[in-house]
């Protein structure tokens, strides 16, 4: 077998194992393919993601770092590792990096859903708000993103209008 024949399964299989729940396989397999090329951020960043499934926090900030070093801007990475930082205590850390993403436009309905209830677990209900209105303003509504809806019904908030400088105020 070739090692990019052997890289390729071992990345389809762990994503088929990560997908039924599996995460002690998906994880085993993740690992067996970093062996082989540790230059894919993707890869430790589902590591990441696998760890914090499981509450190894420390384990998970440790991957994520190495994830955002080969990729300093994916969101994905950057939401995770916001996670670890929260969930690590490194509370500054991670309210930096939410920050940051809650004004990017280029998230993806999952790292959007992550990233508003990494925000609604840190007392940011109405910036989450703005930013899950946005990001469906942006992309459509979809399940995952409605699936948040039940946490806002007791906020009475408009979409945010936009500051002087571009960036997002709460309306008035």
């Amino acid at each position: 077998m070739t090692e990019n024949y052997k890289k390729t399964y071992l990345l389809m299989t762990a994503s088929e194992n990560l997908q039924q729940g599996d995460l002690l396989k998906a994880l085993d397999l993740y690992q067996r393919y970093i062996t082989l090329d540790n230059s894919n951020p993707q890869v430790w960043n589902n590591i990441g993601a696998i760890y914090l499934s499981m509450g190894e926090y420390e384990r998970a900030l440790a991957v994520l770092k190495r994830a955002r070093h080969l990729n300093p801007q994916d969101p994905s990475i950057l939401v995770n590792l916001a996670i670890a930082l929260w969930e690590t205590g490194n509370k500054k850390e991670a309210q930096r990096l939410v920050d940051e993403l809650s004004l990017r436009d280029d998230l993806d309905p999952q790292t959007t859903y992550n990233l508003v209830a990494l925000m609604i677990r840190m007392g940011l209900r109405e910036e989450a708000f703005h930013v899950l209105k946005r990001a469906e303003a942006r992309q459509g509504p979809s399940t995952l993103l409605t699936s948040l809806h039940p946490y806002f019904r007791d906020l009475n908030l408009q979409q945010p209008q936009k500051s002087q400088a571009g960036t997002p105020t709460a309306p008035k």
